[in-house]
């Protein structure tokens, strides 16, 4: 009976931090939002909280760039804010992968400026010194801190 009961609150355990960990799970698995929503779980918010402001990266550009020291891989896109509010400038996030998938360059850098305006646009830059052969970068963003 106890290995019974050991269970049950295991299984609750982890279906608690399913549902109240799930802005933390989709920031770190983005794959999840199919899921979430396949379990009814759709849109932006998660259960008690207001929806978040909407930020949205876009016209994600490469350029490779043989400098001094080396190949450098230069990323430049837009973030957006979609929202209705004022939001203050978050962290851009950019990932690269090689082929079979590992990361191999993680960088993060603050957007520059204020609060973004609602339906402001502004531009971010980012440069990776000798990344290797790169073959997908992933841009997210994060709070700033």
């Amino acid at each position: 009976m106890l290995g019974w009961l050991i269970f049950v609150l295991v299984v609750a355990a982890v279906a608690a931090g399913f549902v109240f960990g799930r802005a933390e799970i989709q920031q770190a698995w983005p794959a999840s939002v199919k899921l979430y929503e396949a379990i009814g779980f759709s849109g932006g918010e998660t259960v008690g909280e207001k929806p978040a402001p909407q930020l949205e990266v876009s016209g994600l550009k490469n350029a490779w760039i043989d400098g001094d020291k080396g190949l450098q891989l230069v990323l430049k896109g837009n973030v957006t804010n979609t929202g209705a509010s004022a939001v203050p400038p978050p962290l851009v996030r950019i990932r690269l992968f090689d082929k079979s998938g590992t990361i191999v360059r993680d960088k993060r850098t603050a957007l520059s400026g204020g609060d973004l305006a609602p339906g402001e646009v502004r531009s971010f830059a980012m440069s990776f010194q000798d990344p290797g052969e790169v073959a997908r970068a992933l841009p997210a963003l994060e709070p700033a801190r």
